[in-house]
């Protein structure tokens, strides 16, 4: 669908006194970082309370291996997963209460593990910055991006979601213009799904990255340009990481499932 027909298409919805308001676009709304968080797009995971019945949380037929966008509780399919447009990455330390002392997302750091052993981070046995209050920092990347509807969202990856991440990145930056020069990540679009994976110390889901036929469609190419200027000047705001999910670092945070 072309740029113009995806503006009739919009217009089209609207009745018709909101039609024409272009001018006024975003009047009310702050675009200060601070005052705006990113949904993120997360894995449900067995353990997930928007897979258990009994939970408050609950989403009606949501199933572990589902991807789900926090803000608005829509869901996908592990085997359809959703399309998904790169616009830049973000590199952190989160602070979590361990979940044998009743687990919790506590704070976020900047990637600097000088930092880390200026709190008295300290990696235990499995590799893990343990602080002296018992806490832990993981490592967590995320991804953000666009999905179908041009509405943004984030991936938070830690442990066993790190190789998948990195994975991506290594056939974005394969990626070529014509000309030679790399791709810009949003240049291409990519399908998000997910894959069950085990081991000795339990099981869960984990991405799998496919990349789609051809170019970016174009009406995608100007939101996600200014989207990723926004990332690389530091003006996308993470939200905080859903303790019960994958995906936003957490569920793959235990240490009972290692890298």
């Amino acid at each position: 669908m072309s740029k113009q027909e995806l503006e009739k298409v919009k217009d089209a919805a609207l009745p018709a006194y909101l039609q024409g308001m272009e001018e006024h676009a975003g009047l009310g709304n702050s675009r200060d970082a601070s005052d705006n968080t990113l949904p993120f797009l997360a894995i449900l995971q067995k353990g997930s309370p928007q897979v258990n019945k009994q939970d408050p949380a609950y989403i009606r037929g949501s199933e572990a291996g589902m991807l789900l966008n926090t803000a608005t509780g829509q869901l996908w399919t592990s085997e359809d997963g959703v399309p998904f447009v790169p616009c830049g990455i973000q590199k952190n330390l989160v602070e979590w209460v361990p979940r044998t002392s009743g687990g919790g997302y506590v704070n976020t750091h900047p990637f600097d593990f000088e930092l880390a052993k200026k709190m008295g981070g300290v990696r235990n046995e499995k590799g893990v910055i343990v602080l002296p209050n018992g806490n832990t920092l993981v490592e967590t990347l995320y991804t953000f991006g666009l999905l179908p509807d041009m509405s943004p969202a984030v991936i938070g990856a830690s442990s066993t979601a790190l190789k998948p991440m990195r994975d991506w990145m290594s056939q974005r930056n394969a990626q070529r213009l014509p000309g030679g020069a790399t791709a810009p990540a949003f240049a291409k679009t990519y399908r998000l799904k997910t894959i069950w994976q085990k081991n000795d110390s339990g099981d869960w889901y984990n991405w799998k990255v496919f990349i789609e036929d051809g170019w970016t469609d174009e009406a995608m190419i100007r939101p996600a340009l200014e989207f990723a200027r926004m990332v690389a000047e530091g003006k996308a705001q993470l939200g905080r990481p859903d303790d019960g999910l994958s995906g936003g670092t957490s569920a793959v945070e235990d240490e009972s499932i290692a890298v």
